[in-house]
């Protein structure tokens, strides 16, 4: 089994509510309701507190946990060259979008890619992917000055965000997709390849615009969701921002989240959402 450092990671600040003053490893496992196709397995997600602190007004507030380490085997029976996936933290009393923590493995098949080996994930192979030292100065910031404190150990959850195989097609939010010739950044999702029974241009002449989406509004438009392109994020992060096409017969809608690697080095890019 190999070990990775994810430099996209970063060590979230958690509330001495959930440390129980010994030093054995928190384990969470990954979502209850994966899809039936994943072409990975979470087996683990730990967090290891660091040395009991000295209660006072500051550590009574938050305390750091160092070691936070994910590990994944490859299901697909297919080689991996890139992948990224989540740790989300939830929060009690909040009805907000969970905290999240992004790892990433190996290279993203983007054009002037660093040139040297270039690492895969190879079918059934294990990996760990360990987390920085470097402290999300953001995450931290936000959970002291709310009070918010995370309910349990069992609300940390993995979301598996995008995967590549070594074939050029991936994998994201339980579709595949194939890779589109004239754009090296752009995959489409093989709904819509069969939709259109070729690998037509013309159906990414019509990707959704940031600019056009009223969150406000009370009755919104459907789109449909085409496949998705790759977006730099920060560090050496990228990450799978969907596209979409208007269609009134469409079931989805363009949900803008972010990402970040460290204190404000982070990203925000589009995921699917339903809409009816």
């Amino acid at each position: 089994m190999k070990r990775y450092l994810s430099i996209s990671a970063c060590v979230a600040c958690l509330s001495l509510s959930i440390a129980t003053g010994h030093h054995q490893a928190f384990t969470a496992k990954n979502s209850p309701t994966p899809s039936l196709n994943e072409p990975l397995k979470v087996l683990s997600v730990k967090l290891n507190p660091a040395k009991p602190q000295p209660k006072g007004a500051s550590t009574a507030k938050a305390s750091w946990l160092d070691g936070l380490e994910v590990e994944i085997q490859n299901t697909s029976g297919k080689a991996i060259s890139y992948l990224v996936i989540y740790v989300e933290l939830s929060v009690a009393a909040s009805k907000e979008t969970p905290l999240r923590i992004p790892f990433s493995y190996g290279q993203a098949p983007v054009p002037n890619a660093k040139s040297g080996k270039v690492e895969i994930f190879q079918p059934r192979e294990k990996v760990e992917l360990r987390a920085s030292r470097s402290v999300c100065d953001r995450m931290r910031k936000e959970l002291v000055e709310s009070g918010r404190v995370p309910a349990s150990t069992k609300d940390l959850q993995t979301n598996i965000h995008l995967v590549i195989f070594e074939d050029k097609t991936s994998w994201s939010a339980g579709q595949l997709y194939f890779p589109v010739p004239a754009d090296p950044m752009k995959w489409i999702a093989a709904e819509e390849l069969t939709r259109n029974n070729s690998l037509d241009s013309s159906a990414f002449g019509m990707s959704y615009s940031k600019a056009s989406y009223n969150s406000g509004s009370r009755t919104q438009p459907c789109y449909r969701h085409i496949g998705f392109h790759l977006q730099y994020c920060c560090e050496e992060l990228y990450v799978g921002s969907k596209d979409f096409v208007d269609d009134p017969n469409g079931h989805s809608q363009p949900n803008l989240v972010e990402a970040c690697c460290s204190p404000g080095d982070c990203c925000s890019y589009y995921e699917v959402q339903g809409c009816s």
